[in-house]
């Protein structure tokens, strides 16, 4: 009797083995897989019309970075930005998008971009390079033109008044200076425009002005020979007296 328990216990043993033996051998290790690397990076930031457009709209200091999370799973990125030169500047976001400002022109910048998934896992780094366009007079004043002066005077030659605006131009003059002058009446008459377009190689401009008109403002724009505008300068108002 006792045998036969033995043998049965045994044989339930070698049983009961052979099922954790079948068991292991049909099982699969799944391993933790890091979300995929960031795709398709770009510079989003919109490019002004030709003229238009401020420091908020440029290639000149901003980088807007986008890019593409494939497989849905990120749920922050880092972001890193080197370039020769200058400070590393490093930052984490919740969405596929960042803007990068007061970058400096015509300088070559890379951007380095990490995933990480709920649980902390990471993605190998996806980098772009971006170089930013050169600077105009829209975002650096030293390239536009400065120390704008008017003033009224009478014409010995015409015997009539007028005016003279001088200003001092950057290191590389301007393509053109566009001049606009409106002046109010005491006559009754109509507002007077002059509108005077000069090479930006001059530093000097004179407008006949009328006897009648009593009031007038100067606005002027330097345009660059890279199809730039710089800001419109508004001259305080001259006066035109009798005497002159």
């Amino acid at each position: 009797m006792a045998l036969k328990f033995v043998l049965s216990l045994l044989i339930f043993t070698l049983f009961v083995a052979g099922l954790n033996a079948a068991s292991n051998s049909n099982s699969i290790t799944i391993s933790a897989v890091p979300p995929p690397a960031p795709t398709n990076i770009e510079n989003v930031c919109p490019r002004p019309p030709a003229n238009t457009g401020g420091p908020e709209t440029n290639h000149i200091t901003y980088i807007c970075v986008e890019w593409e999370d494939t497989s849905a799973r990120a749920v922050k990125w880092d972001l890193t930005l080197t370039a020769s030169g200058k400070p590393t500047v490093s930052v984490t976001v919740n969405f596929a998008y960042h803007e990068f400002t007061a970058l400096t022109g015509s300088t070559t910048y890379t951007v380095s971009i990490v995933a990480y998934d709920a649980e902390g896992r990471k993605s190998t780094p996806t980098t772009a390079t971006f170089t930013t366009d050169p600077a105009d007079a829209r975002t650096d004043p030293s390239l536009d033109i400065s120390a704008i002066t008017c003033s009224a005077f009478r014409d010995e030659t015409s015997g009539r008044p007028a005016i003279t605006c001088s200003w001092t131009n950057p290191t590389v003059p301007p393509k053109t200076v566009k001049i606009r002058c409106r002046c109010d009446s005491a006559e009754g008459e109509k507002n007077r425009f002059i509108r005077k377009v000069i090479s930006g190689t001059l530093t000097t401009v004179t407008l006949p002005i009328n006897r009648s008109q009593t009031t007038c403002k100067i606005f002027i724009v330097a345009t660059f020979a890279n199809g730039g505008r710089a800001k419109r300068h508004e001259v305080a108002p001259i006066s035109i007296t009798p005497s002159i």
